[in-house]
């Protein structure tokens, strides 16, 4: 995607499904209670590689990221990252925004 000052900006275009967050939500509960440690943004920082920010974008489902980081943080917790897992975001010029899901496009809006 070209910004109007020419600069090429990446475009992150994913987001955790319930199932994708569930799965990810449970590994690291299990992690815990192995562990007897709260794993805490600053550990998975270091563990993935990612920053606090985008780590927070997925964990709470608030915004899209790359595949590349959600894949960064499902190997924390040796999970493969399957299709069901995630969203892909395409962009839209209006308030609205395409999913595609198991290969169905659907169309969600702003309210």
């Amino acid at each position: 995607m070209q910004e109007p000052n020419g600069k090429i900006s990446r475009q992150r275009g994913v987001i955790l499904t319930a199932i994708g967050y569930q799965k990810l939500h449970r590994a690291k509960l299990n992690q815990e209670l192995a562990q007897n440690n709260r794993c805490t943004l600053d550990s998975l920082r270091q563990t993935t590689g990612l920053t606090a920010n985008t780590l927070s974008k997925i964990f709470s489902r608030s915004a899209a990221v790359d595949k590349r980081s959600l894949h960064a943080c499902f190997s924390a917790f040796n999970l493969d990252l399957d299709g069901q897992d995630y969203l892909s975001v395409l962009p839209l010029p209006t308030k609205t925004a395409n999913f595609y899901v198991g290969g169905k496009k659907e169309l969600l809006k702003e309210p």
